[in-house]
């Protein structure tokens, strides 16, 4: 969501996260980012697809969290994951282009084509990344390490299954 908040509106942003944040509570701030200088989002992309996008850098938003009383206590940065996401939607809306046709004109079908094999490169050979922030007001809010994630998943897993397999 970061990415259509905008420099101009981080203060509130961060400000609000940290007042709806309780005080032994974690917050995941999920964006797409880039690992270079911080700025709009390529022209094109901003004129047909994603209008008023901007795409944060690292330090831009820790800075915002940090004097905002927010901690960084773990960060995650996924490079090629969004790519590999990006090119299977391409895949799929390729296999599908005939049906795109009819629903669509021509020119929005290659806008689209265009759109996915460009951020695809963007996120595998530039400087493209999706990133989680996992933001605190006390650094004691979580374990020492990342087990408990894959421990809580796997709990809400188990949840799911049982709700599945009870009918509900």
């Amino acid at each position: 969501m970061l990415e259509h908040v905008g420099p101009q509106g981080y203060a509130s942003y961060f400000a609000k996260i940290r007042a709806l944040l309780a005080d032994d509570g974690i917050a995941v701030i999920h964006t797409i980012g880039v690992q270079h200088k911080a700025g709009p989002v390529n022209r094109w992309i901003t004129k047909y697809i994603f209008p008023g996008g901007y795409l944060p850098s690292i330090g831009q938003m820790i800075r915002h969290t940090e004097t905002r009383g927010l901690k960084v206590l773990d960060m995650e940065v996924m490079r090629g994951h969004y790519a590999e996401t990006l090119r299977l939607w391409r895949m799929r809306f390729l296999d599908r282009r005939a049906a795109m046709r009819r629903l669509y004109d021509a020119r929005f079908v290659r806008m689209w084509e265009f759109y996915l094999v460009g951020c695809e490169y963007f996120f595998r050979r530039q400087h493209g990344m999706v990133l989680q922030l996992q933001l605190v007001k006390d650094q004691m809010a979580a374990p020492m390490s990342r087990h408990y994630i894959r421990n809580r998943e796997n709990e809400f897993k188990d949840r799911l299954w049982t709700l599945h397999l009870s009918g509900n």
